[in-house]
């Protein structure tokens, strides 16, 4: 049963791919991105070589060598999944290291009002303006300081020359026994704390640690629906077992609300709190079964592509982009849109010092991760021209879904396909020919 149901994913998982591959040829055609229209289609110096690696499912799995990426975890349809796939497995490793330091994930969801006529940029520049709202100012450093982990000492002095400054008293007949003295003592003021240091004692950090890490990671999610372009983050924050996520998000969102208004939006309260070790609890939220916890919860953040939408006739970018595909002319508007839009930003963030203090190494770019190729140079199968290569994939549809399947079979099937199609081919492992005498 078990190898029937990893079969059936893996039938799926070929489908997915092999519709990735016709929305990439689509984009090189249609696409406002020079990268995009260039994105596994123009080789790096070279040959195209066809590659087959062994995965940890046991299967064989296809890929090229040779190819540029243009690393857009937004509109390339090849690069996207490649981006999210490792980027979930981030989150779920920053899970598993909380709960070694005793914290637990809680998932928190923040969103503006918007309209119909609001441009895409307009709404993402909004949530921009309100997530650095919730991390700005004393009361955010106090957040961190309450249910993050403290990352140094504590203070024991400070350089403010006010910091404990006293009141002095110059007056003669101060602390005299005389009539005069005794009246003065009745408005002296002597010995009390100056108006300056009473102000900078609400900001002093004596007693308090040199930083505090609030560990979260933020992932925007987008949808277009008919309110028009709906742009959200979720945030996977690490806590204290003891805290309360629910008080965190109420003050937190209290300064998201008021970022969004400066903005000319609405902040929407979803009310979307929830502790996400509780493995039945993130499964009916996320909808989907089959993982652990951790794997869940990274799903949920960061596999937009693989979600639909599912409120109010919403449709994800992935959609959008199929129904332009079929010739929608409003949907291939709303693509440009979404291209222009979406060039530039970051899908995921980390708080300052959270990757460190979760171990979870240093955080590549989207770019890096898209430009990591499948297998060695000990998986080389074929080698295919640059120019035959080029002149394959981009005028006839299917035939790169149709390489990757034929090397996943054997090696012999891709010769065998190679042949039939005509296409000039060297195989790298093969000896060289033997000269005749």
């Amino acid at each position: 049963m078990v190898a029937q149901v990893d079969q059936a994913g893996a039938e799926r998982a070929v489908s997915r791919r092999a519709w990735r591959f016709e929305a990439q040829r689509w984009l090189w055609s249609n696409s406002e991105r020079e990268r995009a229209r260039s994105c596994n289609l123009t080789t790096v110096g070279g040959d195209v070589t066809v590659r087959a690696s062994v995965g940890a499912d046991g299967l064989r799995h296809g890929g090229f060598h040779g190819l540029q990426t243009c690393g857009s975890v937004w509109s390339c349809p090849t690069c996207s999944p490649v981006i999210l796939a490792r980027r979930q497995d981030e989150l779920a490793a920053a899970v598993r290291a909380g709960a070694r330091l005793g914290l637990r994930p809680a998932v928190m969801t923040f969103t503006i009002g918007h309209h119909r006529e609001d441009p895409l940029m307009a709404v993402w520049d909004g949530v921009q303006a309100a997530h650095h709202a919730m991390f700005s100012g004393r009361q955010a450093l106090d957040e961190a300081e309450t249910y993050g982990q403290a990352t140094g000492p504590l203070v024991t002095t400070c350089d403010v020359a006010c910091c404990g400054a006293v009141y002095g008293c110059e007056v003669k007949c101060c602390g005299e026994d005389s009539p005069m003295g005794k009246r003065h003592a009745l408005v002296c003021r002597g010995g009390q704390i100056t108006r300056a240091a009473r102000r900078h004692a609400r900001s002093c950090r004596i007693g308090h640690p040199e930083s505090s890490v609030l560990p979260w990671s933020r992932v925007v999610e987008t949808k277009y629906g008919e309110h028009g372009w709906h742009v959200h983050q979720h945030m996977l924050v690490l806590l204290p077992a003891d805290a309360s996520p629910w008080a965190l998000y109420g003050s937190m969102w209290s300064r998201w609300a008021a970022a969004a208004r400066r903005e000319g939006f609405e902040a929407e309260s979803v009310n979307r709190v929830f502790w996400a070790d509780d493995e039945i609890r993130v499964a009916e939220y996320l909808c989907k079964g089959g993982m652990s916890a951790d794997r869940l919860v990274g799903f949920e953040l960061a596999r937009g592509d693989l979600k639909v939408g599912r409120v109010g006739g919403s449709r994800t970018s992935i959609e959008i982009l199929a129904d332009a595909m079929a010739g929608d002319e409003e949907s291939a508007l709303l693509w440009a849109e979404w291209e222009a839009g979406s060039a530039g930003r970051r899908q995921m963030t980390w708080a300052g010092g959270a990757r460190e203090l979760l171990e979870i190494g240093a955080e590549q770019t989207d770019e890096e991760i898209a430009s990591e190729e499948t297998g060695t140079a000990d998986d080389d199968v074929a080698v295919i021209p640059a120019g035959a290569y080029r002149a394959l994939v981009a005028l006839i549809p299917g035939r790169r879904s149709d390489l990757l399947r034929a090397v996943e079979e054997s090696a012999a099937s891709l010769f065998a396909l190679l042949a039939r199609w005509g296409v000039p081919w060297d195989a790298p492992f093969l000896p060289p020919p033997k000269r005749q005498p």
